[in-house]
């Protein structure tokens, strides 16, 4: 068996991250994270089917907290990403 790791540096501006488009604002709340999160990964799925039967674990620290339970919320609640990537629960 094979893993597979991504680490995502998100929200656009916190850590590593960052962004030259100052046009568009950052994200200012979970939901707007979980909904780029839920963009990443279904660009994620369409590039590399194969990762599509590897197990997806969503994990982070700190004030991830408050991030990690809306992005699995943002997972867990549309059916068309589930349905697409074939994720089961």
């Amino acid at each position: 068996m094979m893993g597979h790791t991504v680490f995502i540096d998100q929200p656009i501006g916190v850590g590593f991250s960052y962004t030259t488009n100052t046009s568009k604002p950052l994200v200012n709340s979970a939901r707007q994270a979980a909904d780029h999160l839920l963009n990443f990964l279904s660009n994620l799925y369409n590039q590399w089917p194969a990762l599509k039967t590897s197990p997806l674990y969503i994990t982070g620290e700190s004030f991830a907290g408050h991030y990690i339970p809306a992005f699995a919320s943002k997972i867990l609640g549309n059916t068309s990403f589930l349905k697409a990537t074939g994720i089961t629960l």
